[in-house]
């Protein structure tokens, strides 16, 4: 119960951001790092709104580069970042919106920290608020969340 109702509130969240993205918001939540990965689709792409060959994230360089990553569909684009954000490299060093300035976006911005770190606390609330109404642990450390099964 506590994941359906928490993928209604994701899927309403980005459904008012007019995202492509809502219609999976029940396979975005079981993704690592998703709600982090929320906040770079939404400063990279708006959400996927705007994401060339459905690459939410932006990965790989820019479109035309030889490193661009294409997507058959915008879930496919949300998990390469969540993939990403699951590396070693990203997961224990740089961890947090703030850290990847100058190594996820090159050189970043106030904008894009700000935006990043926006929606990464606006997920963080709804999580919260389906834990607290299922009784369920919320985590002190980190952003990720323990569902109920």
């Amino acid at each position: 119960l506590a994941n359906a109702e928490l993928a209604t509130a994701v899927q309403k969240y980005l459904e008012s951001k007019k995202s492509p993205l809502a219609p999976y918001a029940d396979q975005i939540i079981l993704e690592p790092n998703w709600q982090q990965a929320l906040g770079i689709t939404f400063v990279e792409s708006n959400f996927c709104a705007k994401a060339a060959n459905m690459n939410c994230g932006s990965v790989g360089v820019a479109p035309g580069h030889k490193q661009w990553k294409r997507f058959e569909n915008h879930f496919q684009g949300f998990q390469a970042v969540t993939k990403l954000l699951n590396k070693p490299l990203y997961k224990d060093k740089y961890n947090t919106c703030k850290k990847k300035m100058g190594v996820y976006v090159v050189p970043g911005s106030l904008n894009w920290l700000r935006g990043c770190e926006k929606v990464e606390r606006e997920m963080s609330v709804l999580v919260n608020t389906v834990n607290e109404k299922y009784g369920l642990s919320t985590p002190t450390t980190g952003i990720e969340v323990a569902l109920a099964k």
